[in-house]
């Protein structure tokens, strides 16, 4: 479990270390001031150095670079380097204390990047490769890439310094959730290994924290793109409904669970782990993440911008103790070199008189 992560470089860190980390980590702090970059670098960290978070996580952000018609959109890297900056020798690196390699990001001469013809990149996306992009630390191996003038990462598209699906996989399981619903399609492949591992009572349970009357949860065969592929069963009611019906916040509960679920012996990271509940479940709900984090030994980090989800965690550990020592709050600061951490019973002190944490 990793108690210290330092960023060197990393978007908008210079030099920054998250401290006093424990199984169940929130971070907070105003706007725009890196708690969703924290996670995205964590969860390039827990996945080994694979290249395929650093395109996909610019994607998501629409970091992207147009490579005119026929090439299409291409994630732009730049954004990752401090002062979004490429240029030789320009670097990023993330490193924690449990003994998970560090991995770094540094940019090289074309001609020292020992890839073969790297210029035929340019007939697929009309833009010529300008640098290589190595990868240190990744599973123990050193991948380049091929990156453009502007910052396109070109060699994810063409093939070129991509580890082999098969290689692609984390040291140990990791996933990141975003404030948006799970996808049915995404939703419906978890249950099929909770159902496979006989673990849907947990899941039915879990939900109950928002409808007590929730007797089974179903998915239809083949669930659609919509929400109508998950129906439930409720007291009283002779007919299945869609999970919808019941409102944003079942989705929403219902991805944290299976997600939950599926990462044991991992790191999940849920960006604004609150979204779409209402603040009267909020101590329910981290009980549901600390108590499942314990049980499947995994690391949470997750983000929040409410005073009610800080409040609801410093309830849960006034109420138990034990859970008290498995969290701390990460207040972000970017004008400092650390995060300001708070335990449970610092947490819960901080809650009481009125203390701005976030």
């Amino acid at each position: 479990m990793m108690k210290s992560i330092q960023f060197s470089n990393y978007r908008g860190f210079k030099n920054y270390r998250l401290e006093g980390l424990s199984r169940v980590n929130l971070l907070v702090g105003k706007n725009n001031c890196g708690k969703t970059s924290l996670l995205e670098g964590i969860h390039f960290l827990a996945s080994g150095g694979d290249g395929m978070v650093l395109s996909n996580t610019a994607m998501h952000r629409g970091e992207i670079i147009h490579a005119g018609e026929s090439g299409g959109k291409l994630p732009d890297i730049s954004h990752f380097f401090s002062g979004h900056n490429i240029r030789n020798d320009a670097e990023f690196s993330i490193s924690c204390d449990n003994g998970l390699a560090s991995v770094g990001v540094k940019i090289i001469p074309l001609e020292n990047s020992g890839l073969i013809d790297p210029y035929r990149i340019t007939e697929l996306h009309r833009l010529p490769p300008a640098y290589g992009m190595r990868i240190e630390g990744s599973k123990s191996k050193e991948l380049t890439f091929v990156v453009s003038e502007e910052g396109a990462l070109l060699s994810v598209s063409a093939g070129l310094g991509v580890l082999p699906k098969s290689e692609r996989k984390s040291p140990s399981p990791v996933q990141l959730i975003g404030p948006d619903v799970v996808a049915s399609e995404t939703l419906a492949e978890m249950w099929g290994v909770i159902i496979d591992e006989r673990r849907e009572k947990d899941i039915v349970r879990a939900m109950q924290i928002l409808e007590t009357d929730i007797e089974d949860i179903v998915f239809r065969p083949r669930p659609s793109k919509g929400r109508e592929g998950v129906v439930v069963s409720l007291k009283g009611q002779q007919n299945r409904l869609p999970l919808g019906t019941l409102g944003d916040g079942m989705y929403r509960l219902l991805g944290l669970a299976n997600s939950l679920d599926s990462t044991r012996d991992g790191t999940l990271l849920i960006d604004e782990i609150d979204t779409g509940l209402h603040y009267s479940v909020m101590t329910d709900m981290w009980k549901l993440v600390v108590q499942t984090a314990m049980d499947l030994n995994i690391q949470v980090f997750a983000t929040t911008h409410s005073l009610d989800c800080v409040h609801g965690l410093a309830e849960l550990c006034e109420i138990n103790t034990p859970y008290g020592e498995q969290v701390s709050v990460q207040k972000i600061e970017p004008s400092l070199k650390h995060s300001v951490s708070f335990n449970g019973n610092e947490i819960i002190i901080a809650a009481e008189q009125h203390i701005e944490v976030r």
